[in-house]
C-alpha cells in the first residue's frame, strides 16, 4: 500500500518576456531533458512526445487545464451517451481540414481506433486502453457524425480519448485497406493470417520513416515538424493556410509563435548557462536551486519571468501491508503502525528544509485543483505523542531504553 508523504511536487518554469530581443523573430526555444521516443502516430508513449503532440495533432476531446474539465475538440460538444452507457454518439466539428485540405470526417475517427486495435500496430503498451471499444459506427447520412459503441460502461469511455491523437486515414491509409475490416477482425489473430493485405498495410505503418522523418508526419494541429536534428533538437513552424488561424476559442488551435524549437539539453548547469545567455526561452525542467539562483540574478529577472506552478504529482513512501515475514519483515501489516508514522513524519520540516515552504500538503492521490477533490479533507498532523500511544497499543516497546 502507499502511504502518501503528502507534499505535492512543484515545478518551475522560466518564460523570456515578449519585449526582449529573442522574441522579436517570433520563434520560441524550449527545454528538453530528453528526447521522445518517436513520433509515430500511434506507435509512442514518452512524455515528451504527448507534449509536441499537443501542437502537432488534435484529438476528438481534450482538456481544460485551467479548471480540469472536459471539452470538445475535433468534436462539436461532449457525446450525447445512451441510457446503458455503452453508446457515444459525437459530431465533427464543420471546416477542420488535414493538411492536403480535406476535411476531417468520422472516418478517420474510425481509421484511428482501426490503426491503433489492430493486432500488426507495434503498440503492444497501448493496446489495452483501446480494448473496451466495440466498434464505430458512422452515420450514414452524415460523414460528420458517428457513435462508439463500448463494450462496458466505465468512467474513463469519454475521457480516454483526450489522450489519443486522431490520424488522417488518406495519409496513413491510402487504399483504405482497414476500413474493409470491422475492429473485431482486425484483433482475431486467426482471421488475421488469412489477410495479406493488414500485413502489408502494418509492415508499412510500422516502418521507421513513420516514426522519426518529418516528410511522413502529419497531423490536424496548428504545427509540423519540420526537422529533427537527433540529439540537438526538434523545429516546429507553424502551417500557413491553416483552418486554425481562425480558431481562438480555445488554446488547442491558437499558435502564437511562428516556430518552435525544443532544444535537448541534458545538464543542469549547462541549462542554467544558456538561460542567461538568453539561448532558450523557456525552462519547466531546471532544478530548484537553480530556480533559487536566477530568481535573485537581477540581470535574469529582466528579461525572464521566473513562477511556481502546480502540478499533478506527489511524493510518498510506499509502506509494504502484506510482507512476507522473511525477505520483508512484518512491520507495516498493523494499521496502528502505519498510523504511527503517519504521525511521526515531520512533514512542515521537511519542507521547509527542501523547499522553502513553496510545496503544498496533499491528503490523498486526488490532486486540490481538480474540481472533485473533496476540500474537507484533514491532513495528518506530527504527533509524537499519540504516535507513541498507537505504537504501544499495536504492542512495542522500547526494550532497551534507547
Amino acid at each position: 500500500m502507499k502511504f502518501l508523504c503528502y507534499s505535492s511536487l512543484i515545478i518551475l518554469i522560466c518564460c523570456f518576456q515578449i519585449g526582449c530581443k529573442k522574441a522579436q523573430n517570433n520563434t520560441l526555444v524550449v527545454h528538453l531533458l530528453s528526447e521522445p521516443d518517436d513520433m509515430h502516430p500511434t506507435n509512442g508513449a514518452s512524455a515528451v512526445r504527448a507534449e509536441i503532440n499537443l501542437y502537432t495533432n488534435l484529438s476528438l476531446l481534450r482538456v481544460n487545464y485551467k479548471t480540469g474539465e472536459l471539452l470538445p475538440c475535433l468534436a462539436k460538444a461532449l457525446p450525447a451517451v445512451s441510457s446503458d452507457g455503452l453508446s457515444y454518439t459525437y459530431e465533427i466539428k464543420d471546416g477542420l481540414s488535414w493538411d492536403d485540405k480535406s476535411p476531417i470526417t468520422a472516418a478517420d475517427i474510425a481509421f484511428t481506433t482501426k490503426a491503433s486495435k489492430c493486432l500488426y500496430t507495434n503498440n503492444p503498451g497501448l493496446k489495452p486502453y483501446w480494448e473496451n471499444i466495440k466498434e464505430i459506427k458512422i452515420d450514414g447520412t452524415n460523414k460528420q457524425k458517428f457513435t462508439i459503441v463500448m463494450k462496458r460502461p466505465y468512467i474513463l469511455n469519454t475521457w480516454f480519448w483526450t489522450d489519443f491523437p486522431i490520424i488522417q486515414e488518406g495519409f496513413y491509409d491510402k487504399q483504405k485497406t482497414l476500413a474493409k475490416y470491422t475492429e473485431e477482425q482486425l484483433t482475431d489473430s486467426t482471421f488475421l493470417k488469412t489477410k495479406a493485405d493488414v500485413k502489408q498495410w502494418a509492415d508499412e505503418f510500422n516502418s521507421p520513416k513513420y516514426y522519426t522523418d518529418p516528410n511522413f508526419l502529419s497531423g490536424a494541429g496548428p504545427y509540423k515538424i519540420t526537422k529533427w536534428d537527433k540529439g540537438v533538437s526538434i523545429t516546429l513552424e507553424k502551417k500557413k493556410d491553416h483552418w486554425s488561424e481562425n480558431c481562438q476559442e480555445n488554446w488547442y488551435c491558437q499558435a502564437n509563435a511562428d516556430k518552435i524549437i525544443f532544444k535537448l539539453n541534458t545538464n543542469n548547469a549547462s541549462a542554467v548557462l544558456e538561460l542567461k545567455n538568453g539561448i532558450m526561452d523557456v525552462s519547466g525542467m531546471i532544478d530548484y536551486a537553480s530556480f533559487t539562483e536566477l530568481s535573485h540574478d537581477e540581470n535574469f529577472t529582466k528579461n525572464y519571468t521566473l513562477k511556481l506552478a502546480d502540478t499533478y504529482n506527489y511524493t510518498y513512501v510506499a509502506m509494504n501491508m502484506k510482507p512476507d515475514g522473511q525477505k520483508h519483515q512484518k512491520l507495516f501489516n498493523d494499521v496502528l503502525v502505519r498510523k504511527a508514522m503517519a504521525l511521526l513524519t515531520p512533514y512542515e520540516q521537511i519542507n521547509k528544509t527542501l523547499y522553502e515552504n513553496h510545496n503544498k500538503r496533499v491528503v490523498c492521490p486526488i490532486s486540490p485543483n481538480k474540481i472533485d477533490f473533496n476540500a474537507d479533507l484533514k491532513p495528518v498532523e506530527y504527533n509524537v505523542k499519540k504516535a507513541i500511544e498507537l505504537l504501544t497499543q499495536a504492542g512495542w516497546a522500547d526494550t532497551d531504553n534507547d
